[in-house]
């Protein structure tokens, strides 16, 4: 069998983003049901007329007041799945060749691929990491210097698969008061979400730099998964 070689290349960490670096919007809170009005109290009974030697009638007591309804609780929207699962809810993603060919993934001090969310309906990929840049809430120390990255052509034979660990966060990004780049991470919120990466399925040339690729391998699926665990399958 003929052997692949794998290239590699030194690339500004700065230029490259690592597993998208668009920052995604979150979903709305669901409105609370309305509280139930409380009863009406009953009227008062009027007094009974006084027989020419009786006792004047006792006044009618007032009726009770009626319990006030349950506050509803908050609703969930079509982008949003319930989980007792902690936060964050980090991730495994196996990127698996059933196939009977080698393919080629790209990687780029991580592995390139995209996950965006329904909740914008899947329009902007999202930053799973904030390389080369210090928390926004850590007024300490001066900014990052950042050395260079690898680029390489990662192949995938059949029956193998290359993981990549998400930590279950997502990135914004800014400045801070002394201007370095920094970053707030969040935790990605339970809900549909898609992964998509792209595939070689002939290795580039060595100095070939990016020729486009073959084809993009997508797949929904539900944060978390089963297992902490989404498998792309990369065969065609």
């Amino acid at each position: 069998m003929r052997g692949w070689s794998v290239w590699v290349a030194l690339v500004p960490w700065v230029a490259i983003g690592c597993g998208g670096d668009v920052n995604g919007g979150g979903g709305g809170a669901g409105s609370g049901g309305a509280s139930g009005g409380g009863g009406t109290g009953a009227t008062s009974g009027s007094g009974g007329s006084s027989a020419s030697s009786g006792t004047g009638g006792a006044a009618g007591t007032g009726g009770a007041a009626g319990a006030s309804g349950t506050s509803g609780t908050g609703g969930t929207d079509a982008c949003s799945v319930v989980t007792a699962k902690p936060y964050p809810l980090h991730t495994t993603f196996r990127f698996t060749n059933t196939g009977s060919a080698p393919v080629y993934l790209d990687r780029v001090c991580d592995l390139r691929f995209d996950v965006t969310s329904c909740r914008d309906a899947y329009s902007a990929p999202l930053a799973l990491s904030a390389p080369c840049t210090k928390d926004c809430a850590d007024t300490t120390g001066g900014c990052l210097v950042c050395g260079a990255c690898l680029a390489e052509i990662v192949p995938v034979a059949p029956g193998q698969s290359v993981d990549h660990e998400w930590s279950g966060r997502t990135f914004t990004f800014g400045t801070d008061a002394a201007g370095c780049q920094c970053h707030v991470g969040t935790d990605a919120p339970a809900g549909l979400y898609r992964v998509a990466v792209s595939v070689w399925d002939s290795a580039p040339a060595p100095g070939s730099g990016y020729p486009p690729y073959d084809r993009t391998v997508s797949l929904d699926f539900t944060l978390p998964g089963a297992d902490d665990l989404v498998t792309v399958d990369l065969a065609p």
